[in-house]
């Protein structure tokens, strides 16, 4: 008949989303690097300091233009995550379970290193769920590619679902290897 099952539409619909929320922020950090006095860049260096955490949890939070109670229906784990290639430095958002330490739906802010993540409480000081291993580096996930922006399909390591990432790369001259990703159940 032609017509396209409502699921889908909704599903394209949420992609298109999901790429302009990241093509957006991923031209605001662009566009911010070019001042070189901005300290706010995803550095190993920075990525304990409360003031550089309030900064990026605040940018992400400013970008998810999502009704809360969509997250655990739409996402899989990354709601919009931000990563250095360079040095392994990560930080982003996730739908958490924080009792159960599990995914869910609770909006939660993580940072990250090769070798450690953390998921933190509101305040954005106490762990809530850490994750520390020698062979955690978020540089050799999937989604951690250059190239262009693009939808990659891959399972999740925790709990083995295929999901789909849309990676898309900040586009500048003066900071390099910046990737952002989000991730939602493949189908």
């Amino acid at each position: 008949s032609g017509r396209v099952p409502t699921m889908l539409l909704e599903k394209e619909g949420d992609k298109a989303l999901i790429e302009n929320i990241a093509e957006q922020l991923a031209s605001r950090i662009a566009c911010d690097s070019v001042h070189s006095n901005n300290t706010n860049f995803l550095t190993i260096d920075l990525i304990n300091d409360i003031h550089f955490r309030r900064y990026w949890a605040n940018l992400l939070q400013s970008y998810i233009k999502i009704p809360e109670a969509r997250y655990k229906s739409l996402f899989h784990s990354k709601v919009l995550c931000v990563l250095n290639v360079q040095d392994g430095s990560y930080l982003g958002t996730y739908v958490l379970d924080r009792k159960q330490k599990t995914y869910g739906s609770e909006l939660t802010f993580s940072v990250g290193r090769p070798g450690l993540w953390l998921a933190l409480t509101d305040d954005l000081r106490t762990t809530i769920w850490e994750y520390a291993s020698k062979s955690w580096d978020p540089r050799t996930r999937p989604w951690a590619t250059q190239g262009p922006s693009r939808w990659i399909h891959y399972n999740d390591p925790a709990t083995g679902d295929l999901i789909e990432s849309f990676v898309c790369p900040v586009p500048s001259s003066t900071i390099c290897g910046i990737v952002i990703a989000a991730s939602i159940p493949a189908h």
